[in-house]
């Protein structure tokens, strides 16, 4: 049971900093865009 929890631990945090990963690259990737746009 100990080893279980530590899996779900484990994908909880990969989970969380793949979701940071790419919230972070969208919101780069936007204002990438923006700031050629204004140009």
């Amino acid at each position: 049971m100990e080893k279980e929890f530590d899996v779900v631990v484990f994908f909880e945090v990969l989970f969380v900093l793949a979701s940071i990963a790419m919230l972070w690259f969208a919101a780069y990737v936007v204002y990438r865009l923006v700031t050629d746009e204004r140009r």
